[in-house]
């Protein structure tokens, strides 16, 4: 009798036991779901200008960022880079609501919907340095706003995005009856092709401005073609003046499935930017041809060599540069 009571104390022991450590890991998972998502990009480079006969180390980017959702209904978002162009800056910090599904509503600091290559990360940069699309016809856009967005996940995919934000610039909340605008909309991939149409306006950073933008890229296997032309006019107390900037880039993955590099990616950009169309001249133009060697089957870790060559018309050129960049992503 003893024995049998011993018995079944020992498979009360063991039920209860196994009851609470399946309650532990069933409380893990939950939590594990709320634990945000951790990611991040270094990019450390050196540059030699030979226009000049000069050279420098930079950290371009030292970005780090959380993400994730809470419950069904709720998602965020927070990113912060401490090395952008030597300065720490907030960039993302926005909440969203999804109330159905592919449709989702964001408030707070985010970047202006407006150019497929400015909307990317610097761990997505094909190349070392930015185009000109970028880095002066959307200056300026990051900002605090409300942004609602619409997936379509059918035979022709397709997004549509519509913005509202401040137009004061960075976590710049001043007070304004005057706000920016804009619209997005992006078709595809469809057989290998992606179409993007882009429009903002309004008071960005004290001048009333108009931007549009248009872009087309194509993939087929490891080979890559993109392209986009944004034009942006600005008005100030002497009048308007319009501005605008293209790109084109092709590119071509090869990949290997043995030894310490796992892809080689060479890629050719050409680019240009107008500050004023009236003047006639397009300058400054710019070849850019780079090599990236990927270390790492899933591609966190590159090393990019970029050469860029500027021409002018009417102006000196000071720009000429070969960069060395190691990215490490996580």
């Amino acid at each position: 009798m003893k024995k049998k009571l011993l018995f079944l104390g020992l498979l009360i022991c063991l039920f209860a036991g196994t009851v609470h450590a399946q309650a532990q890991i069933d409380s893990l998972s939950k939590l594990k779901k709320w634990i945000p998502n951790v990611y991040g990009v270094i990019r450390a480079k050196f540059e030699y200008n030979s226009s000049i006969n000069k050279g420098r180390f930079d950290v371009r980017n030292a970005r780090f960022g959380m993400k994730n959702t809470i419950g069904k209904y709720f998602g965020y978002k927070f990113e912060i880079d401490f090395s952008d162009e030597g300065k720490i800056k907030m960039l993302d910090a926005f909440v969203s609501i999804i109330p159905v599904k592919n449709l989702t509503f964001t408030l707070g600091q985010m970047k202006a919907t407006f150019s497929t290559e400015y909307m990317l990360s610097p761990a997505d940069f094909e190349f070392s340095n930015r185009p000109f699309i970028d880095k002066r016809i959307c200056k300026d856009l990051r900002d605090i706003g409300f942004r609602a967005s619409y997936k379509f996940e059918g035979k022709v995919p397709f997004e549509v995005f519509a913005t509202m934000m401040n137009g004061n610039g960075f976590n710049n909340p001043e007070w304004t009856s005057r706000f920016a605008y804009g619209g997005r909309a992006v078709i595809g991939p469809f057989k290998g092709f992606t179409l993007q149409g882009n429009y903002f306006a309004g008071v960005i950073s004290d001048f009333p401005t108009e931007m549009q933008d248009y872009g087309l890229r194509y993939e087929h296997k490891n080979f890559v073609i993109n392209t986009e032309y944004a034009q942006k006019t600005i008005s100030d107390t002497t009048g308007s003046y319009t501005q605008n900037s293209l790109f084109v880039y092709t590119l071509y993955h090869f990949g290997f499935k043995k030894g310490a590099i796992r892809e080689l990616v060479p890629a050719v950009r050409y680019d240009f930017f107008t500050s004023n169309m009236k003047s006639g001249y397009i300058e400054p133009q710019r070849i850019t041809v780079g090599l990236t060697l990927g270390f790492d089957k899933i591609n966190f870790a590159n090393l990019r060599f970029n050469y860029e060559k500027y021409l002018y018309k009417t102006l000196p050129n000071l720009e000429d540069k070969f960069t060395v960049e190691l990215i490490a992503r996580f």
